[in-house]
Order: structure tokens, then sequence, then C-alpha cells
């Protein structure tokens, strides 16, 4: 091997240099890391057991008001029952009201044109024999 000059020493140092300085950062950065965070799996479990309270008092809440719309909405399907039965017996009995009045309705206009004709037929009869 040849001997370095002193151009290559000079270029080898400035990159062992840089080098070290790069290597002192990270490792500067590590220490910060370390002293703002000593046990990072603790934090960690920490962390992730307040995330899985939230989620569950979130599902709670969802599943309280889910339970709370579907007894509103069984509430509504029995009233529009209630209501349609009545309408239906309703109905029912206005419509035999209504069949009841026509019928006399109608009788009472039978008995009129009988009466009517009757009459009719008579006076023709009575104008026929003078």
């Amino acid at each position: 091997m040849a001997k370095a000059t002193t151009g290559e020493d000079s270029t080898l140092m400035a990159a062992a240099e840089v080098i070290g300085r790069t290597l002192g950062k990270v490792a500067g950065t590590v220490d910060a890391i370390r002293t703002d965070h000593p046990h990072p799996v603790d934090e960690a479990m920490a962390a992730l057991s307040a995330g899985k309270e939230k989620l569950s008092d979130a599902t709670e809440a969802v599943a309280e008001k889910a339970a709370a719309v579907l007894t509103s909405a069984k509430a509504v399907v029995s009233k529009t029952k209630t209501t349609a039965t009545k309408a239906r017996t309703a109905v029912k009995k206005t419509q035999r009201r209504g069949t009841k009045a026509v019928a006399r309705a109608s009788k009472r206009a039978k008995k009129a044109v009988k009466r009517a004709t009757k009459s009719v037929k008579r006076v023709k009869r009575g104008t026929r024999k003078r």
C-alpha cells in the first residue's frame, strides 16, 4: 500500500468529522427522546387503554341511542296500527249507517213514486170516463 498524501488525509479527516458529527446528533436525539419518554412501552399501553375506554364509551352511547330510536319506531308502528284499526271500524260503522239511510230514502222514494203513479192512473181513468 502506498502512503496517503496530505490531501487524502485531510479529505479522510473531513469525512470522519462529518460522520462523527452526524452520529453525535443522532445519539443526542436518541438521548433526548429517552429523557422525554423513559418508558415508551408503558406510555403506549396507557394510551391504548385510554383509547379503548373512549371507544367503549362511544359504543355504549351509540347503542343507547339506537335502542331509543328502535323503541320510538316500535311505538310509532303500534300507534299507526291502532289508528288504522280504529279508522277501519269507523268506516264500517259509517258504511252501515249510510247504507241504512240510503235504504230508507230509496224506500220512501219508491213509495212516493208508487203513490204518484197511482194518482196519475186515477186521473187518467177519471178523464176517460167523462
